[in-house]
């Protein structure tokens, strides 16, 4: 049970600093969008449970964000606010 909840607690951290940067405002969409991206494809620790959960809906937010307003046509695309407001939501979930 402990070495599940290290893992667990190994996998959340690993994402504290890109969510809570963007959320902070010291990074833009643009940029939390390639670093999460990036990291949870190439995520190693993951592990199943609703912290997992919380961090792959997270996931399909960012896949949903569309930099450029003009190409946002799509009933599921959001642009940088939308996509820092469920940021904060999951940084709560995971951190508070």
């Amino acid at each position: 049970m402990a070495s599940t909840e290290q893992s667990v607690s190994a996998m959340i951290e690993s994402y504290r600093e890109i969510i809570g940067s963007f959320v902070s405002g010291s990074t833009s969409a643009s940029e939390f969008e390639a670093a999460y991206l990036r990291h949870f494809k190439d995520d190693r620790t993951q592990v199943s449970g609703s912290e997992y959960d919380t961090l792959e809906r997270l996931f399909f937010d960012v896949d949903d964000y569309v930099e450029d307003p003009g190409l946002r046509d799509g009933p599921k695309d959001i642009g940088p606010d939308e996509l820092r407001a469920r940021a904060r939501r999951a940084f709560d979930v995971l951190y508070s």
